[in-house]
């Protein structure tokens, strides 16, 4: 019986299995596409950190 390609890969439904699968997929990113996403989660970060600060000055009044 041949595997069909779109089934659900039931090893990466567990948490190690999916931190196995990221990492995996990390890996064939080039430096480039590395850098990019380095970029971006700076961005939401910068973006997370900024909305914290707005919810503890309206949650401090």
């Amino acid at each position: 019986m041949k595997k069909n390609d779109n089934s659900i890969k039931w090893e990466n439904a567990t948490w190690d299995g999916s931190r196995i699968a990221q990492l995996k997929n990390s890996l064939k990113l080039t430096p480039k596409q590395r850098f990019e996403a380095l970029e971006d989660f700076s961005v939401v970060n910068d973006w997370f950190s900024h909305s914290l600060k707005i919810t503890h000055k309206h949650s401090s009044t």
